[in-house]
């Protein structure tokens, strides 16, 4: 009876270890949640989408205007596209993309270990229950206990030969 005693208690800690990696999991997509709608700065709006020029946006396709009229609104009045001469984006803005892209990978690989980690904790408690409902079969009654012991006894004779 003290086997199913300590296999109860290693099987609460267990479910107390997977309770709390659930919790941080929980808290660490909730922080990515909150961080990715506060974080970075809110789109451009309409009118400066076209100021832009087409390489910093791709412009919405209006019935009716033709995408030659379109992408002549997005030059200034020298004939230069606005953002930069090449019409590339600067490299504060690639910087800028690079880090929250840097950011988010590294949130992303740090909850993956955790669900990693939950997976085996799970693979653990489900390994835990099978002996549990093992043990609870053979010492369920003494006529179970006795037939065990016989079944196991026989296989090991058979063993030996």
């Amino acid at each position: 009876m003290k086997r199913i005693e300590r296999l109860r208690a290693t099987l609460a800690s267990v479910e107390q270890e997977e309770r709390e990696l659930l919790a941080a999991i929980n808290r660490q997509t909730a922080d990515a949640t909150a961080g990715d709608t506060t974080e970075g700065e809110p789109g451009p709006s309409t009118s400066m989408a076209r100021s832009q020029g087409p390489a910093a946006q791709i412009l919405p396709e209006v019935p009716g205007v033709s995408m030659e009229v379109a992408a002549s609104d997005s030059s200034s009045d020298d004939g230069s596209i606005a953002s930069s001469p090449s019409g590339k984006a600067s490299s504060a803005e690639v910087a800028a993309t690079h880090s929250t892209t840097a950011a988010s990978s590294g949130h992303a690989s740090r909850v993956q270990a955790l669900e990693d980690k939950l997976s085996l904790i799970r693979a653990r408690k489900s390994s835990l229950l099978v002996r549990l409902g093992d043990l609870k079969k053979v010492w369920k009654s003494e006529e179970a206990y006795v037939q065990s012991r016989r079944r196991s006894r026989n296989s090991l004779r058979a063993l030996r030969g």
